[in-house]
């Protein structure tokens, strides 16, 4: 990989993502539990892969930054699914000194993620199984 990438312009927060996984799942309440237990847990995923990362446990970094990427991805955390592909090529790599760029740089983005999702878990702008939008109208939200 050459070069750090610039996130700045990536999507931290997809809605319309959510809104498929509302339709796969069935039940409006089942989506946001789904998004309060990524919140609830990323925290502890993040110190996880830092730790990884920081001892270079290849197995337990990828295993940590596996698990951050499909639940990323699942939300619609586009950056942040974005970084752990990153992230899981340098550890698949071996480049240390670069998997622990990303991984702070992961660290140092939850906070700007963390309100995203409280953003939009309390303007509740989940569709119905029937397609019906509720709440307001939905953008992507990027944050610097």
């Amino acid at each position: 990989m050459s070069g750090v990438r610039d996130f700045s312009e990536s999507v931290l927060l997809d809605p319309s993502v959510l809104d498929l996984l509302g339709d796969e799942i069935g039940c409006l309440s089942d989506t946001q539990d789904f998004l309060r237990t990524y919140l609830e847990m990323l925290p502890n995923r993040l110190k996880r892969i830092a730790s990884a990362v920081e001892n270079q446990d290849y197995e337990s970094a990828l295993d940590a930054v596996l698990s951050l990427k499909v639940t990323s991805t699942m939300v619609g955390a586009l950056r942040t699914e974005q970084r752990c592909r990153d992230l899981e090529l340098e550890l698949r790599g071996g480049c240390w000194e670069r998997a622990a760029h990303i991984a702070s740089g992961l660290v140092s983005e939850s906070g700007p993620l963390r309100a995203a999702v409280i953003a939009l878990l309390e303007a509740q702008p989940f569709r119905s199984p029937a397609g019906r939008a509720l709440g307001h109208h939905r953008s992507a939200m990027t944050m610097a």
